[in-house]
């Protein structure tokens, strides 16, 4: 018989997104000889490729990409009456904290993790709308993680109690650092000279991704006659819209959007800075990490997670959320300060290594699990003495 931990991850996802990419990262570097990792993920999501090389995929029925289906929940609780896992950790799934309440929840433990942050509605500051909170958040699961202390702070102003919060934010693996030879070929790939300075955003196309600021930020670089690239790496709904916007501002020369990456590595390598625009959602952004695995500085809004994701001054610099004019100053500035450049490519190197590795991550888990599963085992013992 296995001593192993066995955990059940229940993801609502289609697509290889932030939680996709955390879940993939924590399996890579966690003590397979402690734990047990299953995932469940909805019918036919390009999540299945990548996550059974880490353990095994079970797919279940229902609509994908939303909280709560009804369908879901009766799939999802098949999969947990056959599995019979220790704990069980639901990402953005509602479906899934419920099946876990139907199966015997005596039997194992819940958490869920708080991946996004969001204004929260003015109704939680009424008493009797956190109390509701609280109460059907205490039915449906035991411990949270919030991915960042702005995810958290969500929390706690719901009404959730903080001892039951724990933060571990989003580790990332290294990136490989490609070689002069490699970067030029990818610069010439993508019509770029050796003499353009290079700012990237790593994002879905969402509204709240704030990818207009960065396009404005670029028709303030061309006024100014800067030879700066603007990369817009990823797909979304709203391509055809920032395309149309890009068009609007005349900066379709020096904004470049990539799509889809399949290896996103090679165009991060390319990167002076590693900008994030966000002004929804964000909590500990992957592509950030990622980037300071190889030394790239970042410049991120101050929504959410990301002023924690940046020492200002020392790895990169935080601009207020929605301000081009302020984004792109600090974009020049540092385009002309080499010296500042080399000086925060180590810094930002360093702070990967004491903040954001997956295998720092991948530690904080194992002893999550690890006291989550010891209290589940002395509260069956209670359970059987009285």
């Amino acid at each position: 018989m296995s001593n192993k931990i066995k955990i059940l991850h229940i993801i609502s996802d289609s697509n290889f997104g932030g939680a996709g990419r955390l879940l993939l990262n924590l399996s890579e570097c966690i003590d397979k000889n402690k734990f047990e990792f299953t995932f469940a993920v909805p019918n036919n999501s390009r999540l299945v490729e990548r996550l059974k090389k880490e353990g095994s995929v079970l797919s279940f029925s229902g609509k994908a990409d939303t909280s709560f289906d009804v369908a879901s929940v009766a799939s999802i609780c098949k999969i947990i009456r056959k599995i019979k896992p220790d704990i069980i950790h639901t990402h953005s799934s509602l479906s899934g904290k419920i099946a876990a309440k139907i199966c015997t929840p005596k039997s194992h433990s819940t958490v869920y993790t708080k991946h996004c942050v969001f204004e929260p509605s003015s109704l939680y500051k009424r008493n009797i709308c956190r109390k509701i909170y609280r109460i059907v958040d205490n039915l449906l699961s035991e411990k949270i993680i919030a991915v960042a202390e702005s995810a958290k702070q969500e929390l706690v102003f719901k009404g959730i109690s903080p001892s039951k919060i724990t933060v571990i934010i989003n580790g990332s693996l290294p990136l490989a650092e490609a070689s002069e030879a490699q970067k030029s070929l990818t610069r010439r790939r993508l019509n770029i000279s050796d003499n353009d300075f290079i700012v990237g955003i790593v994002a879905r196309l969402e509204e709240y991704k704030g990818h207009k600021t960065f396009i404005e930020a670029a028709a303030a670089s061309k006024k100014d006659g800067e030879n700066i690239k603007f990369l817009i790496i990823g797909d979304g709904s709203i391509k055809k819209e920032l395309v149309k916007y890009a068009k609007s501002l005349d900066v379709t020369d020096r904004v470049i959007f990539t799509g889809f990456v399949e290896n996103v590595s090679e165009l991060i390598n390319i990167l002076d800075l590693n900008v994030n625009c966000s002004t929804g959602t964000e909590t500990s952004c992957l592509a950030i990490s990622e980037g300071a695995s190889i030394g790239i500085p970042a410049v991120v809004s101050n929504y959410g997670g990301n002023p924690n994701m940046v020492l200002n001054g020392k790895t990169g610099y935080i601009y207020p959320q929605k301000n081009a004019n302020e984004l792109y100053k600090i974009i020049k500035s540092l385009k002309n300060s080499p010296k500042i450049i080399k000086k925060m490519k180590f810094n930002i190197k360093n702070d990967y290594i004491q903040r954001f590795s997956a295998l720092k991550m991948a530690k904080l888990y194992e002893d999550f699990y690890i006291n989550l599963n010891k209290e589940r085992i002395l509260s069956k013992k209670r359970s059987k003495t009285r």
